[in-house]
């Protein structure tokens, strides 16, 4: 008896504690449908080499949309796609020439990022694990977005940030 009642308890406490995929329409929702958009940002970007500085800042409408990942004669990425956006700072953008590679793995930065981004809109870029001289951050949260890039090596820093508000 004691048996029964468990197995019928702990059947009704994971039914109860599944969450339910969003409906909308007919379909379910991907959670990264809110961050979608165009943003008003400003991209700020700065290069130094060798002694000489220089600073760009503009204001940019970024777009963000969902990655489907990319082939391409430079490289492909299809890594964790489903956990990805796809965020355009620079149009025009050449999907033929990638910044990079982690693991076999092509990636974008500067003109494109394509990084994870969780429930909350924490952003992280797993294909930069490989180097010791690349550092993100971001983040998207109620309406906004801010992501911070830096590469650097011998004698050479280059840094990109980006922060906006989406376009109503």
């Amino acid at each position: 008896m004691k048996k029964i009642f468990s197995t019928i308890l702990c059947f009704f406490i994971i039914l109860i504690s599944c969450k339910k995929a969003e409906v909308d329409d007919g379909r379910i929702r991907d959670y990264r449908e809110k961050f979608y958009g165009d943003y008003n940002c400003l991209v700020r970007t700065t290069y130094s080499s060798m002694g000489q500085f220089s600073v760009d800042s503009a204001y940019k409408v970024v777009k963000v949309r969902k990655f489907e990942g990319f082939n391409t004669t430079a490289g492909k990425n299809y890594h964790d796609i489903e956990h990805k956006v796809g965020i355009l700072v620079n149009e025009p953008f050449d999907p033929n020439s990638p910044s990079g590679s982690c693991n076999g793995v092509a990636f974008y930065f500067q003109y494109y990022y394509h990084p994870t981004i969780t429930l909350n809109g924490v952003l992280s870029y797993p294909e930069f694990d490989c180097s010791y001289h690349v550092g993100f951050y971001g983040k998207m949260i109620n309406d906004s977005i801010q992501i911070g890039f830096s590469f650097g090596s011998l004698g050479l820093t280059w840094t990109q940030s980006i922060v906006g508000v989406k376009i109503k």
